[in-house]
């Protein structure tokens, strides 16, 4: 058993080249040469080969040079039910070259079952010693959000997630990790903090511009949010990059989003009813569809109900407070929010749009798609 302390900023990744025995035995077990059990021998022997390598060249940290997957991030996701994939002979262009990778896609909802990662885990973890510690890295849970997402696979998503929330939620209790949704304003991100600690607090937003990093300060904090970005800034020019550059290497990877407010003014008593009519017109008679793309689910935060308009069914939503909103999210990705404002005679529509990009030269063709996509929305319910 290690009793070393972990990390040691000196490590490495922990995935090593394949020796050659282990590609030919796996083309032997894809051609039926082999069984898998002889397969398996194979593949433990050379682990065991590589650890006593990185043992004798004083490495602290063991790992099983990820010889046991196909893709670093892909095997992962395949160890939870609901989670398929085929080999379809597509893939992601690095650099005009088609690197491979399997199709992984969603069958059902993501639940936990024996994953074989932890029994991989428990093989590696046998050659720890006073000096060493077993390491086995895994995709992080945005990651796995990314995969169902994309445009090949988020029509096939909405059949068992109506909406991105509830597929981040499953993803990040597979993971340990409790995700809150609130209202705008970080006094109820603040309220969750009081309630259940802040010890463990990773960051919370509001779909404007606001940041918490910490549980320190209890409200939109822009001094530390400032602190990280210089940090990032910094980062990312030792990378020979630019803020913009890299801002655009996150949009080629998560997918790009547009988002939008307009209001409409209704001034004196008249106008709050005709605000109150509007509201109660989406409510009660929301479309079918909306430029031309299914209204797959409504959020009513007055209800405090959400209800899939493809199924019929509706689920509560967990909410202490009722606010006059309402949400619709659409078969392609697309979200509209409505409210009318507390202060002003207004009624306030937010519109994110979504594209993707092939890579980081797609972006400006990715922001005019999505900006289409909102203007067809805006002209489809008659705003403007």
């Amino acid at each position: 058993m290690s009793t070393l302390k972990t990390p040691f900023r000196y490590d490495f990744v922990g995935s090593f080249l394949r020796p050659q025995i282990l590609k030919d035995s796996k083309k032997k077990l894809k051609n039926g040469e082999i069984q898998k059990d002889e397969y398996d021998k194979i593949v433990n022997e050379e682990i065991t080969k590589l650890v006593a390598k990185q043992k004798k060249l004083g490495f602290h940290a063991i790992t099983d040079g990820e010889f046991r997957r196909t893709f670093w991030h892909l095997d992962f996701m395949w160890g939870f039910e609901g989670v398929e994939h085929e080999d379809t002979g597509n893939g992601v262009k690095f650099d005009a070259e088609l690197a491979k990778l399997d199709d992984t896609y969603l069958v059902g909802k993501i639940k936990a079952k024996a994953h074989p990662f932890v029994e991989y885990f428990k093989f590696l973890k046998q050659f720890e010693d006073e000096n060493t510690v077993a390491k086995y890295t895994i995709p992080a849970p945005a990651q796995t959000f990314q995969q169902f997402i994309v445009p090949n696979n988020i029509e096939g998503t909405r059949k068992f997630y109506a909406d991105n929330d509830e597929l981040i939620k499953d993803i990040a209790e597979k993971n340990h990790i409790i995700c809150y949704d609130v209202y705008t304003g970080f006094k109820w991100i603040a309220d969750v903090i009081r309630k259940e600690g802040g010890e463990k607090f990773i960051g919370g937003g509001e779909e404007s511009f606001g940041y918490m990093p910490g549980a320190f300060t209890r409200d939109k904090d822009g001094v530390s949010a400032t602190s990280l970005m210089a940090e990032i800034a910094a980062w990312v020019k030792m990378q020979n990059k630019t803020l913009y550059s890299f801002l655009k290497e996150i949009y080629a990877k998560y997918g790009f989003s547009q988002e939008r407010m307009i209001y409409i003014v209704r001034k004196g008593l008249s106008g709050a009813q005709e605000i109150k009519a509007m509201m109660e017109e989406f409510r009660h008679n929301t479309p079918k569809e909306i430029n031309h793309s299914p209204v797959v689910l409504k959020k009513d935060y007055l209800s405090l109900e959400a209800t899939n308009l493809q199924t019929g069914e509706k689920t509560h939503l967990n909410f202490e407070t009722k606010s006059d909103v309402l949400q619709f999210f659409l078969a392609d990705g697309s979200k509209i929010s409505v409210r009318p404002s507390g202060t002003e005679p207004k009624i306030k529509f937010y519109f994110e749009g979504r594209a993707q990009m092939k890579d980081m030269n797609d972006y400006e063709r990715a922001q005019q798609d999505a900006n289409a996509r909102i203007d067809a929305i805006i002209k489809d319910l008659k705003l403007q």
